[in-house]
């Protein structure tokens, strides 16, 4: 990946990140974090976000709603929790982003913030969309989403090592077994 994170310490005691490009410029920046652990599992999800999309059809999304300055932000996981899908857009009506939603969601499941003005705005996507989800965001929840990101990412390591151990085991009464059959 081109570009660096940083990880600092904000005026207000929080940990925080930025992301920047190879040239210097800031692509990203993170939300406050109340513990450095908790910041560095936020890199690391992001990170995760940023191998190369899925081939795989998306089977559920996330969506952050904004209108002028920030982006509007779809995201698409497959089965296997890999991005398969990533649309952004800015500076359009409410009535365009929710079709566009309408049109990129369908029938999937959908998380969707519904901080602050996104409450009438999930209103109308499961007026249309049945299996549309409100999340209210605020520090605590991106924060134990952060977490909880972690450690499903440790599990997996984990449990990728198990696979490897039970591997090399199987592999290994194996081929003391062929050794026994030669003797």
């Amino acid at each position: 990946m081109a570009g660096k994170f940083e990880l600092y310490k904000s005026k207000n005691g929080e940990f925080r990140f930025r992301l920047k490009a190879s040239n210097g410029q800031v692509i990203a920046v993170g939300e406050g974090y109340k513990s450095k652990k908790s910041c560095l599992n936020g890199i690391e999800s992001i990170r995760n976000c940023l191998a190369p999309l899925s081939d795989a059809p998306p089977i559920c999304y996330g969506v952050d709603l904004a209108k002028s300055v920030d982006y509007t932000v779809v995201v698409g996981l497959d089965d296997e929790g890999r991005v398969a899908t990533c649309e952004r857009w800015h500076g359009v009506d409410w009535k365009t982003t929710v079709q566009r939603i309408e049109e990129l969601v369908g029938d999937a499941f959908a998380l969707v913030d519904s901080t602050g003005l996104g409450d009438p705005v999930v209103e109308q996507l499961q007026s249309k969309c049945l299996q549309i989800e409100g999340f209210k965001f605020s520090s605590n929840s991106k924060q134990q989403l952060a977490a909880a990101s972690g450690k499903q990412q440790q599990q997996a390591a984990t449990s990728s090592s198990q696979q490897q151990q039970a591997t090399t085991c199987s592999n290994n009464q194996q081929q003391a077994a062929a050794n026994r059959n030669k003797q």
